[in-house]
């Protein structure tokens, strides 16, 4: 009843697809036939089914996945700041320096620049008045 219900409901476009897959599965409909009939592959009428045999109707939903991948760890980003504001001469460092040493990617390092308000001048300077201010003690 309630997959009949989802089958034709109009709010859950998605769901209304994997309903209609489990109920024509039930009816005996092959799962070629099924994939033909939505317009899916044959693979996703066998997800469909298989989520719907494991977790019911909640099954009929997408799960949120685990989110954006970091791709700098808060250490690196520490690590690349510390190197460009204290550790190393401002003149002597450069992004393509402190990607390779810290297993960055260039574009990586400029974010964290972006992020973090550090602009250099045309002399390679870094423009302090651009500087944000961040609560870490590290960096205070």
């Amino acid at each position: 009843m309630v997959l009949e219900a989802l089958a034709v409901s109009p709010d859950f476009p998605a769901v209304q697809q994997r309903a209609s897959v489990v109920l024509r599965a039930a009816d005996g409909v092959a799962d070629e036939e099924i994939a033909t009939a939505l317009l899916m592959k044959r693979k996703d009428v066998l997800h469909w089914r298989k989520r719907f045999q494991t977790h019911g109707v909640r099954g009929l939903w997408d799960v949120p996945g685990p989110g954006v991948k970091r791709r700098v760890t808060p250490q690196k980003e520490r690590a690349v700041l510390w190197e460009v504001l204290y550790a190393v001469p401002v003149l002597n460092w450069s992004v393509k320096q402190l990607a390779l040493q810290h297993g960055l990617s260039r574009s990586a390092v400029n974010r964290i620049f972006t992020k973090h308000g550090i602009v250099r001048d045309k002399r390679g300077f870094i423009d302090i008045e651009q500087l944000k201010v961040f609560e870490d003690p590290l960096l205070a």
